[in-house]
């Protein structure tokens, strides 16, 4: 979380006027474009060292803390971070009218079902990573489980469910 929160504060913008003729009033204004990232290295090494000094000098003093109040930190962080994951947007996207779902990348080149089936295919992968992590046995395939989902993408497209098309636009980076 500290990472993505990171990255998205040293993200630089360009702010861009849409053309009001071709959009719906509620998308018409100005919109923002990735330009790129200010790369620096002190922050990452600064969050991390006082991490490491928290835990090493203020030791006793978190150790009083309620684990309850540490699991609500954790949910609070966990559920933060979910704002601008594509796979928790197509997941809500699922559950919405499709009239009213807000505008994607993938909106009108991609079928809603193909979407949807994607969808499918990726909670059953993390399902199937958070299953295989979990087992105390079969927890050290946890590697080889990653390093199939790259020959899974291919055979999605060569059994003809998706063709790269769809793959692309449903892998593509956030604008």
């Amino acid at each position: 979380v500290r990472s993505v929160n990171h990255v998205r504060a040293n993200a630089v913008y360009q702010q861009l006027e849409r053309d009001r003729d071709n959009l719906s009033p509620s998308s018409a204004g100005p919109s923002l474009a990735l330009v790129g990232v200010r790369e620096q290295r002190v922050t990452n090494f600064a969050i991390h060292g006082l991490v490491a000094l928290s835990v090493l000098v203020l030791r006793p003093v978190l150790s009083r803390v309620p684990l309850a109040v540490l699991m609500g930190l954790f949910l609070h962080l966990g559920t933060s971070a979910l704002s601008g994951n594509q796979m928790w947007e197509r997941l809500l996207q699922t559950l919405q009218d499709p009239a009213l779902t807000p505008p994607s990348q993938w909106k009108g080149q991609v079928a809603t079902g193909k979407v949807t089936l994607f969808t499918l295919v990726q909670a059953v992968c993390l399902f199937t990573l958070f299953a295989v992590k979990s087992h105390p046995t079969v927890g050290v395939l946890f590697p080889l489980v990653i390093a199939l989902l790259g020959p899974l993408r291919v055979v999605l497209e060569r059994s003809g469910w998706f063709t790269a098309k769809d793959l692309a636009a449903l892998d593509a980076d956030d604008d």
